[in-house]
Formats: structure tokens, sequence, C-alpha cells
């Protein structure tokens, strides 16, 4: 696995870092288990790194921690039991996104067709639809027609973001 790929002159950009184009945030994930999964199976569902632990974990015959927050992937590699294992969207969060002098937190929603990106307190948006715009140069966040998909899609990104924070039940109050 990888936790991020490079730009490498995509969008006029060197490296990785601040923003979330399909060069950095889609990257391969290689499981081998000869005696259990199959072989040289390609899936492209969509899946995160905390859905790796949990998986490991389903391989292994161990328990699961209720607070994790990953979805074991095992029933995607194994053939008896394919197509059992399904996420409808990814979240993706980086610190410091954007270059920004204050710094800032940017984070990405993506349901496999639509990618919201948010730059967040820095009033930064982008919004692409990958099935018409694979290669993300048509920002259509700017676009008056789609306020309704924008609402939508915000609602998930925020949605799919709170979901994301630690599941451990706290023992104070803060």
């Amino acid at each position: 696995m990888s936790d991020h790929g490079e730009l490498l002159g995509d969008h006029g950009l060197l490296y990785k870092g601040c923003r979330f184009f399909d060069s950095l945030v889609r990257v391969p994930l290689v499981f081998s288990c000869p005696n259990l999964l199959d072989r040289n199976y390609i899936n492209k569902d969509l899946v995160e790194l905390v859905d790796i632990a949990p998986t490991i974990l389903e391989l292994c015959n161990l328990e699961i921690p209720e607070n994790m927050q990953g979805i074991s992937m095992k029933t995607k590699l194994v053939s008896s039991q394919k197509n059992d294992f399904q996420k409808t969207s990814v979240i993706s969060e980086y610190y410091d996104a954007a270059a920004m002098k204050a710094g800032s937190r940017g984070s990405m929603y993506f349901d496999g067709k639509y990618k919201l990106n948010i730059y967040h307190n820095h009033n930064l948006f982008e919004l692409y639809d990958l099935e018409n715009d694979p290669n993300e140069f048509d920002n259509l966040w700017y676009k008056d027609n789609l306020a309704d998909l924008k609402h939508e899609l915000t609602i998930k990104h925020f949605n799919g973001f709170v979901q994301s924070v630690d599941a451990v039940k706290r023992t104070k109050d803060y």
C-alpha cells in the first residue's frame, strides 16, 4: 500500500501534499494470502486505509474492536464471499492544506462520481465530476446551477467527516 501518490507535474504541481487530485489519493493496495485469497483479482471499489487493520484482524480470525473505524474487506477478497463489502464514499484529510500561511485543514469526500474538496477556514472549494472530467480540470463549485448538488455533497462530506472521529467512549467530560 501507499499512503499517498505524487503529483509529478499534474495540474502544474509537484510532489505530494495540499491537494486531493486522484494522482495523490488513489493509490494501490495489494493483499497476498495465497491459501485464502483469490489470485490476480483486481477490484476498483472504494476503500480507505482505515479498512486495512480490520481486514487483517478478520483474516487472522481475531476480533475487530468495536471502536475501530474501518470495515473489513475480507468478504471482498475471498471468492466464496464476494460482493459483501461496499463503501459508498471515502474521506481523506490533510493538515496544512493549500499551503496557507496560517495553516489549514483540507478534507475530501468522494462517492465514486463526485469529489468535493473543502479547504477549511479559507473559503476554498473544489467540486469535480470524475465520470465526465476524470482529469479534474473543471471545478464545478462556482457554477450557479448546482446549488442542490453542492448542498447534498456538503452534508454528506460533513457526515462522513464526523463519522471519522474517534469512537472510543470517553471517561471524562470535556
